[in-house]
């Protein structure tokens, strides 16, 4: 049989790492401003999310859809429901603003 060796495992591998251009920049190669684009990106997507859920737990207050649709079906009766909704509706708009601001 023949021998196979490798060059050494992943943490030899990352501290004898050489500090060239191209692992300054990270495992991608992309430049630093396409991170920032990434971000943008994502806190778009974050508070789409945000409005989505916003808008299924308002639909549950109004009783348009069921309530044990949300919470994973705990909730037991309806104003358990609209409590859970009201209070993950105020943590939404607290996590909009907050996405908002890292745009």
């Amino acid at each position: 049989m023949h021998e196979v060796r490798a060059r050494g495992n992943l943490r030899d591998v990352i501290q004898n790492r050489t500090h060239s251009r191209a692992s300054m920049r990270g495992f991608s190669g992309r430049k630093h401003h396409d991170k920032k684009m990434n971000l943008k990106i994502a806190g778009i997507i974050s508070v789409m999310v945000a409005l989505i859920t916003i808008a299924i737990h308002t639909l549950v207050i109004l009783k348009i859809m069921p309530f044990s649709w949300i919470n994973g079906g705990r909730s037991e009766t309806f104003e358990i429901a609209k409590q859970t909704s009201t209070i993950s509706i105020i943590i939404l708009i607290f996590s909009i603003i907050i996405s908002i601001y890292v745009i």
